[in-house]
């Protein structure tokens, strides 16, 4: 149920208290000063809940504190420097409040730092070179605020342990770090929606424990490296809106472990891997639209069994649907082929696709009419065919279909 009023300010008489867990409650208010006589505590978490005012000074007073949660609660001001002075703090998270300012260089002086998190708050300036040669950080994430400049390209020199970065969401300029293959432990790289510019570094090969890759929504060019393709553990690969092009490499079958293939809306051409289909067999999530793409859809896409959104929308594929659609990827969600060279007929096997949600066919070349089994879509919410080569006579027979979309009451876009 939770805990609803202000923090008791006789909590600070507790003076043997070494934690206090006051998480995921209601409490409002300010933190009371009297806290600040709990000298022995070392950990202190008020994660989510609805605490305001400044960050107060006085935490500088808690010598003992190794964990300091302020996450999601509604604090605002600037970030103390006297912060600094919780030399043993070894997990620190500021994240989603509303503060303000720059990140404090003197932050870089807490040495046993292992978790560092400002994210989804207003800071701005840039990122101080200190905080990259706190060698025991292991997570560093300052993702959606305002943080402009540029990466130091030694990142990796002094962050031997660092496991997850994450910087999106913000105003970062410059390259990528060349010298990324000395953050042998690093999971995760979240750089998107910044304003990176040049190439994507080889040396992101080197990164042979990263599972997570997101570097879309930035000002990039050139072609993809084959050294991703070597990155096997890699399970989340976003390239969305990064000017790239060139040719999709087979070599992307290497990566196995994907689960989320997002390279939409950049200037990829010739044909779709059909490796992709062939190897990659736990993709749930496959956006390729927005490209220069042609030829035919590989058939091997359709038997990804655990493919939940297959997003092609916006190339120049051509070629038919295969008439057993979803029989493969029976738990599909999401089909957007629209603004396509697609021809044949809508094939009438499109009820095996039972979980669907989001259908756009739009702008093909289907011919013949348009069969009932959409009524079949019991879930669907979007249905788009519009623009192609349908029967869309005034006959009864040819608009009997519509009678049969009354089963899907979940409809709220039809565009016919």
């Amino acid at each position: 149920m939770g805990i609803y009023g202000s923090i008791p300010p006789q909590l600070g008489n507790l003076s043997f208290l070494r934690s206090l867990d006051l998480r995921s409650n209601y409490f409002s208010g300010t933190l009371p000063h009297e806290l600040s006589s709990l000298r022995r505590l070392k950990y202190l978490s008020l994660w989510s809940n609805g605490m305001k005012g400044e960050i107060p000074s006085w935490l500088s007073l808690l010598p003992k504190l190794e964990y300091l949660s302020l996450r999601n609660n509604t604090f605002i001001g600037s970030i103390p420097i006297s912060i600094s002075n919780l030399t043993n703090l070894y997990y620190l998270d500021f994240s989603t409040n509303s503060l303000q300012g720059k990140i404090p260089q003197e932050l870089g002086g807490m040495q046993r730092l292992q978790h560092l998190s400002i994210q989804y708050n207003y800071l701005s300036g840039s990122i101080p070179p200190a905080l990259f040669n706190i060698s025991t950080l292991r997570v560093l994430a300052f993702s959606v605020n305002m943080l402009s400049g540029r990466i130091p390209n030694e990142l990796c020199a002094n962050l031997p342990s660092i496991e997850k970065l994450h910087l999106r969401g913000n105003r970062l300029s410059g390259q990528i770090p060349s010298n990324l293959s000395r953050c042998s432990q690093l999971e995760l790289l979240s750089l998107s929606s910044n304003s990176f510019r040049g190439q994507i570094p080889a040396a992101v090969g080197d990164l042979r424990a990263l599972q997570f890759l997101d570097l879309s929504e930035n000002h990039l060019s050139g072609t993809l490296p084959l050294s991703i393709f070597d990155i096997s553990s890699l399970q989340v690969l976003s390239l969305e809106r990064t000017n790239l092009y060139g040719n999709i490499p087979r070599e992307i079958g290497n990566l196995t472990m994907l689960e989320s293939l997002d390279l939409g809306y950049n200037n990829f051409t010739d044909v779709i891997p059909r490796e992709i289909g062939q190897h990659i067999i736990q993709l749930e999530h496959l956006t390729l639209q927005g490209n220069m793409l042609s030829g035919t859809i590989p058939y091997e896409i359709f038997n990804i069994s655990t493919l939940r959104s297959l997003a092609l929308s916006g190339n120049g594929l051509s070629g038919a649907l295969p008439t057993n659609l979803c029989s493969g990827i029976p738990f599909l969600n999401v089909l957007y082929v629209g603004d396509n060279s697609l021809s044949g007929r809508i094939p009438e096997s499109i009820s095996n696709c039972s979980y669907l949600m989001d259908l756009d066919l739009s702008a093909n070349k289907f011919t013949g009419a348009v069969p009932h089994s959409l009524g079949s879509l019991t879930f669907i919410k979007g249905l788009n065919i519009i623009d192609n080569n349908l029967i869309t006579g005034s006959s009864s027979s040819e608009l009997s279909f519509i009678t049969s979309l009354t089963n899907c009451r979940f409809l709220t876009t039809f565009v016919y």
